[in-house]
């Protein structure tokens, strides 16, 4: 065993790379950089310290320079400080539960708004809504919980949240849908209703039992139907036109 190996976590460079959804070369191009430190290990392969990947995550999320009050903020620079805040809100969280962890034991959280927990959640509720997510995943893993996004029926990672913190942040989700606290070793299904952007929405929540603690999903549903034409089903215009025109006068079609 290397040294260092028992203070701190080594990945492999597929779990850093699905980890920063980055390619393998980009990440060999970290390393050689100097930016990821690693490590050979059997069988002769770089594994990467898990605070140097960890680090280099925590700087993709530093807020961009907000431009003049006169221009507004792009969407992608609204969601990159968007996400700023919740990595700021989650260090803050860390930080608390740490230390009532060394002072009285385990930390339940404290049920009141202005709690940096209960913040985060908000945040991150509404971080999936305005990225347009279907569905958040709250998914406990040997090394932390990761919080991740189904956008167009892709997974993006959001970020990873400390085991230190990761059964308080879950059983908020839980206790937002309603469900019964007194029963966490049975599979339990709860709804979160809230309004954001002057529209209500309607979250289904999922919340499963399992060995490294539970495994929630969220269904986004909002109450507003959007309306588009037939142009947004991305048909061909050889194909558009005489459905239009079928659609329009359904006679033709019985005429040929």
């Amino acid at each position: 065993m290397d040294e260092g190996q028992a203070e701190q976590e080594w990945w492999s460079a597929r779990e850093v790379a699905r980890f920063l959804s980055i390619s393998l070369w980009e990440i060999e191009k970290l390393r050689r950089s100097g930016i990821l430190s690693a490590t050979k290990r059997w069988p002769l392969r770089w594994w990467y310290s898990s605070q140097s990947v960890m680090g280099y995550f925590e700087s993709l999320a530093v807020e961009a320079p907000s431009p003049p009050s006169s221009e507004p903020l792009s969407p992608e620079e609204s969601q990159r400080a968007h996400f700023a805040a919740i990595l700021a809100l989650l260090k803050e969280v860390e930080v608390l539960a740490q230390a009532r962890q060394e002072q009285e034991g385990p930390w339940e959280g404290d049920d009141y708004d202005g709690h940096p927990l209960i913040r985060m959640v908000n945040a991150i509720l509404s971080q999936a809504i305005d990225r347009g997510a279907s569905d958040i995943y709250f998914e406990p893993f040997r090394r932390n919980l990761r919080v991740r996004f189904r956008v167009r029926g892709v997974l993006k990672e959001v970020l990873p949240v400390s085991t230190l913190i990761q059964n308080q942040l879950v059983r908020r989700v839980m206790v937002m849908a309603d469900m019964d606290m007194a029963r966490l070793f049975v599979p339990q299904v709860g709804s979160i209703r809230l309004k954001h952007n002057n529209r209500d929405w309607n979250l289904r929540v999922t919340a499963i039992p399992s060995l490294r603690g539970h495994t929630v999903n969220v269904r986004l549903l909002s109450g507003y139907l959007h309306r588009g034409g037939l142009e947004m089903l991305g048909m061909l215009p050889e194909l558009l036109v005489p459905l239009e025109e079928q659609l329009v006068n359904p006679r033709s079609r019985e005429d040929s």
